[in-house]
């Protein structure tokens, strides 16, 4: 075909251009239009992406995953009870002495 076998073809292409177009049938299948291999693939990249788009969260959903609570209004020693999600959500500020008896407890024996 005229062409440098030692060159990518691509490289040949960009030296020597042509109006002619020349098809490589070793490298490259042709189907028929409407044929069903094809089809079959067109269907399969297709309802895989609708796949992976219906398993995002709905922005409904997104709303309902996070909750906003005024810390600085719970007093030392209180609980505060919040619903999220239509479950609650037991808040409590504990004091110092909470803590310490939370340290202080052996997570070695509570096997």
């Amino acid at each position: 075909m005229g062409m440098i076998s030692d060159v990518p073809a691509t490289v040949a292409a960009v030296k020597n251009p042509t109006s002619k177009i020349v098809y490589d049938e070793y490298n490259h299948e042709r189907f028929p239009p409407s044929d069903p291999s094809k089809r079959a693939f067109a269907y399969f990249v297709l309802s895989g992406g609708r796949f992976v788009l219906s398993m995002s969260a709905s922005k409904d959903v997104l709303a309902l995953a996070s909750l906003e609570v005024d810390l600085s209004s719970i007093g030392l020693g209180s609980t505060v009870t919040v619903k999220w999600r239509g479950k609650p959500v037991f808040i409590r500020r504990r004091t110092e002495e909470d803590i310490k008896t939370a340290n202080s407890v052996d997570l070695a024996s509570q096997g």
